[in-house]
């Protein structure tokens, strides 16, 4: 009975995957040089820092300086 349901599932994929249908036009990439970033790798590096560590610093538990819990058991 067990390979029934298999087989009964296994079947009712079939048509939908056969009725997919894929586009297969060519996607253009762009080569321009104005999309990448103006910052150097240091400066990008230095922003991540900082954001992360602001993000830390603004979201500390009060009186512990720790971060908080996102565990909540009430």
């Amino acid at each position: 009975m067990k390979y029934f349901y298999k087989y009964v599932v296994a079947l009712s994929l079939i048509p939908a995957m056969v009725s997919c249908k894929f586009d297969k036009k060519e996607i253009a990439i762009s080569n321009d040089v104005s999309a990448k970033s103006h910052w150097t790798d240091e400066q990008l590096l230095d922003t991540i820092q900082y954001q992360t560590f602001e993000y830390f610093w603004e979201g500390a538990e009060p009186n512990s300086g720790m971060a908080r819990e996102r565990l909540h058991m009430d």
